[in-house]
């Protein structure tokens, strides 16, 4: 029982992350406290 853990997390499938960056800028071209990129677009893992 105590390996339980353990085997549970080996036999996960591995996981498939991307990182993205959002900057929150104090001003731009579309106003004031802005975040860049304005829309991300992700795919959801089922």
């Amino acid at each position: 029982m105590r390996n339980a853990p353990a085997l549970l997390l080996a036999a996960a499938p591995a996981a498939d992350a991307e990182t993205h960056q959002v900057k929150m800028l104090n001003r731009n071209a579309s106003g004031a406290m802005v975040y860049e990129p304005d829309f991300v677009q992700h795919r959801a893992i089922r």
